[in-house]
This record gives structure tokens, C-alpha cells and sequence, in this order.
């Protein structure tokens, strides 16, 4: 209602921006814990102001294309373990509609999470298309965090949709590595993860062994 009154207001526009403004701030503050032993709680936290984020979204849609997109980006492993996978779709399209002349890492995120969601929603053209065309452009951008998110979406790609679960292998792995090389210690768990889930699956003990051991042991 106080937003409302607000936007009767001269001043509505420059109102907006700054609630779009704290609340982009807001979910890039809860994404730092979206890796971390406060996942929950980060989730929750977004689960919260999902009506103000909502509104935040459509205003930077229109007033600030590329933090829409940072956001839309930043909200990515939300929708996806939350299940807002329809929504996700919806949210992600809209912003790269704007996000030409963006800068590469921008753009290449939004496509790795555009990818994850196409995935959960078994649009597998769609899923390889985006997360390709991430990888390729995080690559020639020198995006070393971009290209590993990137290489784990194509991984999860060919562990849902690939006849051979090897294409699965050496983009999970990759993943892990890059990670790692960069410090990245939860990110290159979880791609570890990822590889051990589906190479069990796939009955392929000798590397469910060996990503194992170095889970539990790392180094």
C-alpha cells in the first residue's frame, strides 16, 4: 500500500529504482549462502521478500536492464531447488531480452541459469543451446567462475539427456577442477557430487570409489 501511495507520486520512478536497488542487493547478500551450511536459511530468507523481489524484478526489467538480468542471474539456484521452475523460465526470458551489449559474464550467467532450468523442465535443445552458448562466451571472456558453472550445467545436460553418461563425466570433472583451481572448495564439492551420483547410476564403481575418497579426503 505505502509503495502504492508512492507511485502516485512524482517521484515513482526514482522510488522503484531504489526499491529494486535494496532488494537486488538483498538476494545477492542470501546468494553468498546458497553454497554454504546457511543454505536453508538463505533460501528461506528469499522465500520471504518473494513479493517485494517480484516487484523489484519488474521495475529493473524496465528501468535497469542490467541488474535485472544480475538478479534474474543471482536467483537462478533459488528457482531451481525450490521448485519455481515455471516462473524461473519466465523471469529469465524476459531479461534476455535486454541484456544485449551486456558485458560477457553477465551474460553468460544468465544463460547457465537459464540452462539449469530448462533441464529441470526437460527442455534438453533448450538446456544444451543455453549452457553452450555460456561456456563459449565465458571462455572468450576470460570468465574462469563463469566458465565452470557453464561446463556443470552441460555436465547435467548429458547426465539427464545423453545416451552415454561420458560426455557427463568430463564436464562434471572439468567443473570440479576449475572450481578448485579456484578455491571454490563448496561449488567444487558439489560438482564432485554430481560426478559420483552419476556414475553410480551408470554402475561404474571404480570412479564412485575414487570421487568418494577424495570427498572425504580431499587433497
Amino acid at each position: 500500500y505505502g509503495l502504492e501511495r508512492v507511485y502516485d507520486s512524482g517521484d515513482a520512478n526514482e522510488v522503484r529504482d531504489r526499491h529494486a536497488a535494496y532488494f537486488a542487493r538483498f538476494v545477492a547478500r542470501q546468494e553468498q549462502d546458497f553454497w554454504s551450511p546457511r543454505q536453508v536459511e538463505a533460501f528461506d530468507a528469499v522465500a520471504d521478500e518473494l513479493d517485494d523481489i517480484r516487484l523489484a524484478l519488474t521495475s529493473s526489467i524496465e528501468l535497469c536492464p542490467e541488474r535485472a538480468v544480475r538478479f534474474a542471474a543471482g536467483l537462478g539456484w533459488f528457482w531451481a531447488e525450490r521448485g519455481h521452475w515455471l516462473e524461473a523460465r519466465e523471469w529469465q526470458a524476459r531479461c534476455a531480452t535486454r541484456s544485449e551489449g551486456m558485458p560477457d559474464d553477465v551474460v553468460a550467467r544468465l544463460l547457465t541459469v537459464k540452462a539449469w532450468i530448462h533441464i529441470d523442465l526437460g527442455e534438453a535443445d533448450d538446456a544444451l543451446r543455453d549452457a553452450t552458448e555460456a561456456e563459449t562466451i565465458a571462455r572468450r571472456a576470460g570468465d574462469t567462475v563463469g566458465q565452470a558453472w557453464a561446463a556443470f550445467a552441460i555436465g547435467r545436460y548429458y547426465a539427464w539427456f545423453g545416451e552415454d553418461s561420458t560426455e557427463a563425466y568430463i564436464w562434471y570433472a572439468r567443473a570440479g577442477e576449475e572450481f578448485a583451481a579456484l578455491g571454490r572448495v563448496s561449488e567444487a564439492a558439489l560438482a564432485e557430487l554430481f560426478l559420483l551420483m552419476a556414475a553410480f547410476f551408470r554402475g561404474d564403481n571404480e570412479t564412485v570409489d575414487a570421487v568418494r575418497g577424495r570427498l572425504l579426503w580431499p587433497g
